[in-house]
């Protein structure tokens, strides 16, 4: 039993020896470029994912339009992949640029959220009622003006968006 043991594991380490490595392509993506390449995926199939009907309906091929806008081709960025894949340590560098940029986009874009929330919560509350509720009374106001009116006599109450539409 110990002799077999022993030539499998021999024959174990051996046979690891001629793993094959992906050669740096001729046409590499440079790092800083890679990075942009990755954000921009990162932002198409986010929204892709959150709005895909409309990406169908409109025809949007999100790897088209990241393939045209940075001159690169599906090829070429598979084979950078496929190397940066396999040098672990620059690949994770350009992970980390990719997550440092999402991360400043989002810091900006929720606090110009929380920007437009706060303008519309202050004009919410020099004005408290909805537009609705104002245009009912304007219009409520109008038809009292233009009413001619005897003293005691009650006014119609006024028609309502549904009546009109019906």
């Amino acid at each position: 039993m110990r002799p077999f043991l022993l030539l499998l594991f021999i024959f174990s380490l051996f046979s690891c020896q001629d793993i094959k490595h992906t050669e740096k392509p001729e046409n590499l993506i440079p790092k800083d470029k890679m990075a942009d390449v990755l954000v921009e995926l990162s932002l198409l199939q986010g929204a892709k994912t959150a709005n895909r009907s409309m990406f169908l309906q409109l025809g949007i091929d999100h790897g088209e339009y990241v393939w045209e806008r940075f001159d690169v081709d599906s090829l070429q960025f598979v084979e950078s992949s496929n190397y940066y894949a396999e040098n672990f340590d620059e690949y994770q560098e350009i992970y980390l640029e990719v997550q440092r940029r999402l991360e400043v986009m989002k810091v900006k874009y929720d606090s110009v959220r929380e920007i437009k929330e706060l303008e519309r919560d202050s004009i919410r509350a020099l004005n408290p009622k909805d537009s609705m509720e104002r245009a009912k009374e304007e219009r409520f106001r109008d038809s009292i003006l233009r009413l001619p009116v005897e003293e005691g006599t009650m006014l119609p109450e006024p028609v309502s968006l549904e009546d009109t539409i019906r």
